[in-house]
């Protein structure tokens, strides 16, 4: 998007969304930009404008109305977000979507739903990792039945278990990365001690050093997605173990597979979302 003055006088401003949505393939667009149809436009509803209106010369001024005037603003939203809907299921967006508030709502109302929806699955996600690393394609399938309510055969279903997929392996990537600066600070701290680094560092020494808030901070990214009043008190005993035990499975080398092998520690804890649906916690694992 083109970044905007905002002493930039009104007459100089082009409507950026409507022109770079116009296309001589839809003509309907262009007719709706020409500046016949904005003179039109703007003699028909002048009327009902503002007076203000006469007197604004700048976009501050136009954007300072706009806020002073919500319902306004959330229209003119509505408007641009059924414009970006229109053309990307390859429909023509004409005036008579201007004139048409309920179906704009209603577009709009979709779009919520579906923002929510995908929310959802994220946190979901993000609670089954905590669970487990490295979940069984089942896991994945019911957790798009149960939010997604879609066939998985469907072109939508496969999209969100390749969605699904494709977050996990993100995930996994980001909890060796974190791992790996905990096996970083962990060796500056023992050769401050004078304590070699070839000399591997025994469990206790791993147990003081990962302690509850180390714990929270490497898994900030995943307990986000959860409702940690309801998380019981026991639970982040097993995160800590975990991530102990992937400090001392990482510690020479990075190693994916082996860091698999520990989801036996927390398959079985109960993780509450904090969407509250709590998919992922309730799955058989």
């Amino acid at each position: 998007s083109r970044s905007l003055n905002t002493s930039t006088p009104l007459r100089e401003i082009q409507s950026n969304g409507l022109e770079n949505l116009s296309s001589p393939s839809r003509p309907g667009l262009r007719d709706l930009n020409s500046p016949a149809s904005l003179r039109s436009f703007n003699a028909s509803a002048s009327p009902t404008l503002p007076s203000c209106f006469n007197d604004m010369d700048t976009i501050f001024q136009l954007a300072t109305w706009l806020c002073a005037n919500p319902n306004v603003l959330q229209f003119a939203n509505a408007i641009y977000s059924s414009m970006q809907t229109s053309l990307a299921n390859g429909q023509q967006f004409t005036s008579s979507n201007l004139t048409n508030p309920t179906k704009l709502q209603l577009q709009s109302t979709l779009q919520e739903d579906k923002s929510k929806v995908s929310r959802d699955f994220l946190e979901e996600l993000k609670c089954l990792f905590l669970r487990v690393r490295n979940p069984p394609k089942r896991a994945l399938e019911e957790l798009v039945q149960q939010i997604i309510k879609c066939d998985l055969n469907s072109a939508e279903g496969l999209e969100w278990l390749r969605i699904g997929n494709r977050q996990f392996g993100d995930f996994r990537n980001k909890f060796l990365d974190g791992i790996e600066k905990l096996v970083d600070s962990l060796k500056e701290k023992r050769k401050g001690q004078g304590i070699p680094e070839t000399i591997l560092p025994r469990k206790e020494d791993i147990a003081d050093f990962v302690d509850e808030e180390i714990t929270k901070n490497t898994l900030r990214r995943w307990l986000s997605a959860v409702k940690i009043n309801d998380l019981r008190e026991n639970s982040l005993i097993y995160l800590c173990n975990l991530v102990r035990k992937a400090v001392i499975i990482n510690y020479n080398v990075r190693d994916p597979e082996k860091t698999k092998t520990l989801d036996i520690i927390t398959k079985n804890l109960v993780i509450p979302s904090r969407n509250g649906s709590d998919f992922a916690s309730n799955l058989e694992l």
